[in-house]
């Protein structure tokens, strides 16, 4: 990499990390009221009312209670995701070269 290309990388990355922190915080919300309605028998009319109702009735906390579940269920997916991007990396550009 040139200096100019890393240089580059890393302002694009200190551009981009603002952004992807809000993006996890927004799937860590969606998430919650995803779980809250696929509840056998939801009372829940729409994501919407679900959001509303856990805003009004238990507050913010409500929507970070299953932060824990996300973290246990997306470490092992994001490892194996990493892992096997790597290996098909190697093997379909063994030479490391891009244009």
């Amino acid at each position: 990499m040139t200096e100019s290309k890393c240089q580059n990388f890393w302002l694009d990355l200190a551009c981009l990390t603002p952004f992807l922190k809000q993006v996890s915080r927004l799937h860590i919300l969606i998430s919650a009221v995803k779980q809250r309605m696929q509840k056998f028998k939801s009372s829940y009319q729409s994501s919407w009312h679900c959001s509303k109702s856990m805003w009004k009735e238990e507050g913010v906390r409500s929507f970070y209670r299953s932060y824990g579940t996300q973290i246990c269920m997306n470490i092992p997916q994001q490892c194996v995701h990493f892992m096997a991007y790597e290996r098909l990396k190697r093997y379909l550009n063994p030479d490391n070269e891009y244009r």
